[in-house]
C-alpha cells in the first residue's frame, strides 16, 4: 500500500508521518529551485524528473516492507493546478505539466496512490503552526496558503471518482492495507477533465 499524505504548507503532513517507521517513510524533496531560464516544457520537465525518483522510492519501500507513507504526493500535479486556480502560475503550464505526468504514468514512473490522506486545517490553525515551528522558514507560505481551496478540489474530483482513495484527516493509525490501480490512465484522464477551472 502507498500513502500519500497531503494538505497545505503547516497543515502538521512531516509530523504524521514522523509518527511511524522511519523506514517506510518517503519524505519530502525540500526546498528545490528550477533553473530560471527553463521554458514552460523544460519546467514540467524538471519536476517529473524530481519527483518519479520519490514514487520509485515508494515502490521499493512497499515491495520491502509492504507499505510506504509519502510526504507530499510524488505526483505533484496539484501544484501547477493550484497555482493556475489562483492566479499564480499559468494553465499552459499545468497542461506541459498534466502531459508529462501522464506520459510518466504510462511509463510507470509515476502513480496514482493508493489512499490520500488530506488535512485542510483553517487559517488560524495554519498559520498557529507556521508561527510555532522555528524549523522551517516556509518563504512561500502566505502563497500557498492561498492555494488550499484548489487542493480541497483537486481531491474532492478524485474522490467522487474513487471515494475510497481519499480521507480528509490525518487518523491516529495508518489505514487498513489495500491496494488499487496505480497506474489506471483512464482514471487519470477523468480526474483532469473533471477539475474545476474558476479562479480561486
Amino acid at each position: 500500500m502507498i500513502v500519500v499524505v497531503e494538505g497545505p504548507s503547516a497543515a502538521g503532513k512531516t509530523s504524521w508521518v514522523s509518527r511511524f517507521d522511519t523506514r517506510i517513510a518517503i519524505p519530502e524533496t525540500g526546498r528545490v529551485e528550477p533553473p530560471p531560464a527553463l521554458s514552460p516544457e523544460g519546467r514540467a520537465d524538471f519536476w517529473v524528473d524530481k519527483n518519479c525518483p520519490r514514487w520509485a522510492a515508494a515502490i521499493e519501500v512497499e515491495r520491502v516492507y509492504g507499505a510506504a507513507i509519502c510526504d507530499t504526493d510524488p505526483l505533484k500535479l496539484h501544484y501547477d493546478y493550484s497555482l493556475a486556480r489562483a492566479g499564480a502560475g499559468s494553465w499552459e503550464q499545468f497542461e506541459l505539466s498534466q502531459a508529462r505526468c501522464r506520459d510518466a504514468m504510462e511509463r510507470r514512473h509515476l502513480g496514482i496512490a493508493d489512499i490520500v490522506l488530506v488535512s485542510l486545517p483553517d487559517d488560524t490553525t495554519l498559520e498557529r503552526h507556521w508561527r510555532s515551528d522555528t524549523t522551517r522558514s516556509r518563504r512561500n507560505f502566505e502563497l500557498h496558503r492561498r492555494l488550499t481551496p484548489a487542493i480541497r478540489d483537486w481531491y474532492d474530483a478524485l474522490a467522487h471518482l474513487d471515494a475510497s482513495r481519499v480521507m480528509w484527516s490525518f487518523p491516529a493509525a495508518l489505514p487498513d492495507m489495500v491496494t488499487r490501480p496505480c497506474f489506471d490512465l483512464r482514471l487519470f484522464d477523468a480526474w483532469m477533465r473533471s477539475l474545476p477551472r474558476e479562479p480561486l
